[in-house]
């Protein structure tokens, strides 16, 4: 089914005529989580989603700018032995809506967390590498090693209100202010190449990195306080439209749910949850990524526009205000957070005035079912400047 953009973009509302529209973000909050193990970066790159069967080979290395990376077991275990592109269990045509679909795909996304790119690993892969195939299997002129490049496209600040810092531990406060007053959290996106066709699509698992402001070139430790809370943050698989045999072409949308605890009265919190769209289209064969995130209950729309790297909180796309809710080791390190406020950067959409639109244009279904159509135009808007 072929869909008709004629957008133009003016102010909070989106005049445009098509046969479908759509938008979605996510107001991306990372809170405070209990301690994880890092896991070994890069993740190897599929070119089919689909789970591999177990596999005993050993890790493999590559070279990335001359450092040696490891890739780690699950990597290696995630290439078919035929490689396609859209695994079903990778690629969505709905968009959960209410609470309960929300809560239920948070679940069901369990199996993408956000990956963690461990302490001291280059913060991003600036060219597309080779990836070794599986042991067993040879390079041949039809069956070439996935390429993959490894790209930010959020950034994220934690803070802490100075209301709450008094109730900070006395002997790890200082420390845990030291910490979130020097990192950010870089959410990011595995770019894939078809070695064979040169597309571009997207990997369905994001990366996380954390890296110190001021022009860091390599990944910070990621520490116990924010680990769990990055994991949190899940994706939901590459969205399509419906009755889709997917092509590299049709799997350059990711679409990402984070789940937090918002502060209500008091004490109290409430589980939230934000959406997050990162779009790659390509510049000739020059990938560039494009995020759009939602906020206040998904009634408002962020275009995130050009990734930028951040020299202080203020300049992070996304600063969220966490207090903590429970601590371990000794009442010392944060294990649990909950957030008080958060300041989201980028042109702002309200939901209601873009849905709005969409009916007094004749466009059948809501804002959330014409998703694709609406990150097209968005995405050419920009491009036209």
């Amino acid at each position: 089914m072929s869909h008709e953009n004629r957008f133009g973009f003016s102010g909070t509302v989106l005049p445009v005529t098509i046969a479908g529209v759509v938008v979605i973000g996510c107001g991306i909050v990372i809170g405070i989580g209990k301690p994880e193990n890092t896991e070994t970066e890069p993740e190897l790159p599929i070119l089919n989603f689909r789970k591999a069967a177990e596999d005993d080979a050993k890790p493999l290395t590559v070279k990335v700018g001359g450092q040696e990376i490891t890739l780690d077991e699950e990597g290696l275990t995630n290439i078919d032995a035929e490689p396609t592109v859209g695994g079903r269990n990778d690629v969505i045509t709905q968009l959960p809506v209410g609470e309960s679909e929300l809560e239920s795909a948070f679940n069901r996304g369990s199996r993408y967390q956000c990956k963690i790119v461990g302490a001291g690993k280059p913060l991003m892969l600036s060219n597309f590498i080779a990836m070794p195939l599986p042991p067993g299997q040879k390079n041949t002129a039809d069956k070439l090693p996935p390429l993959m490049r490894r790209m930010p496209a959020l950034t994220v600040g934690l803070d802490i209100a100075p209301g709450d810092r008094g109730d900070l531990p006395t002997l790890s406060s200082r420390m845990i202010l030291s910490y979130l007053d020097e990192n950010y959290v870089s959410i990011q996106a595995q770019v894939l190449k078809d070695p064979a066709t040169r597309e571009i699509y997207l990997h369905p698992r994001p990366v996380a990195a954390t890296a110190a402001y001021r022009g860091a070139t390599v990944s910070a430790k990621c520490e116990s306080a924010v680990l769990a809370s990055i994991k949190n943050f899940r994706s939901l698989g590459l969205l399509v439209k419906p009755d889709t045999e997917p092509t590299p072409a049709d799997l350059r949308t990711l679409v990402l749910l984070n789940r937090y605890e918002m502060a209500s009265i008091g004490s109290n919190t409430q589980p939230k949850y934000e959406l997050a769209f990162i779009r790659v289209s390509v510049d000739g064969e020059e990938p560039r990524l494009r995020a759009f995130v939602t906020s206040n209950n998904r009634t408002i729309l962020h275009d995130m526009g050009d990734v930028n790297r951040p020299f202080a909180s203020s300049g992070c796309d996304i600063l969220a205000s966490v207090f903590f809710t429970k601590y371990s080791h000794a009442s010392l390190v944060p294990s649990e957070s909950a957030v008080r406020k958060t300041r989201i950067g980028g042109q702002q959409y309200s939901i209601a005035d873009l849905e709005r639109y969409l009916n007094e244009n004749g466009v059948e279904g809501d804002i959330w079912a014409n998703m694709l159509d609406v990150i097209d135009a968005l995405v050419a808007k920009k491009s036209a400047g």
